[in-house]
């Protein structure tokens, strides 16, 4: 302990506590994952995120084209997903035309079976949605014509699906900056040396210097969620918590 306070002393108090660079390739490594992809894509219908008609408030010739419903939904995708973007599957319910009756609503001059003559019937349907690169926690997105298909020849309605970003274990978001807090041996905080973190996409190695505190950060440029949809990026922040093992 005399040793250690001796060279924190020694290296006086003009140290930055937080946005030191990352460091150069080395030893030890300290990880974790993201997850379950198989998780993300799961639809909830909830509050005002729910199946709605198109507005028409003048009535109309029932055999005129009539645009679809528009679909809403929430969807649970993972962290990574959201502040890096990529492609998500996804499935959901929606009217499309009967093909029993041919959308008629009759088959041999009687009412459809299978559409009991609403000329529509339920489909699961099955996308890959893209999710834009940096995108804020709870963005819509609008899928245009992904919504119910539209009658007697009419457009199909749109698909909105409000993102609801999957909490992370380790990571925790603010604008385009990722925090993170890693655990460290007394002996590498006293020490210094290599530790290998997971980053969003990439394993790094950093340098901890001598003598480090906890509450200490790091800040490891460029290693952050998307910016505005773009290809820069923020920081990862890494704050060291000292752990006796």
């Amino acid at each position: 302990r005399k040793e250690y306070d001796r060279k924190r002393s020694q290296k006086g108090t003009s140290r930055r506590r937080s946005s030191r660079e990352w460091g150069s390739p080395g030893a030890d490594r300290w990880g974790y994952g993201f997850g379950n992809q198989e998780s993300q894509g799961q639809a909830r219908q909830e509050g005002p995120f729910r199946q709605t008609a198109a507005e028409d408030p003048q009535p109309h010739d029932p055999n005129a084209p009539t645009r679809g419903f528009d679909l809403q939904f929430m969807v649970d995708v993972e962290f990574a997903t959201v502040a890096l973007g990529g492609t998500v599957p996804y499935s959901y319910e929606k009217y499309v035309r009967c093909e029993n009756c041919d959308g008629s609503g009759e088959y041999e001059e009687k009412t459809c079976k299978e559409c009991q003559g609403k000329r529509q019937v339920v489909h699961e349907t099955h996308l890959d949605v893209k999710i834009p690169p940096g995108v804020a926690d709870q963005y819509v997105l609008r899928l245009q014509n992904e919504g119910g298909e539209g009658i007697n020849g009419g457009p199909s309605g749109d698909l909105f699906l409000k993102i609801c970003t999957m909490p992370h274990p380790i990571f925790k978001r603010k604008k385009s900056d990722i925090y993170a807090e890693i655990p460290i041996s007394p002996k590498l905080a006293e020490k210094g040396g290599k530790l290998n973190v997971q980053t969003l996409d990439a394993v790094k190695t950093i340098a901890v210097e001598e003598c480090t505190l906890t509450g200490e950060e790091l800040r490891i440029p460029g290693n952050g969620a998307a910016i505005s949809w773009g290809k820069k990026r923020g920081d990862l922040i890494i704050k060291f918590l000292i752990i006796d093992s």
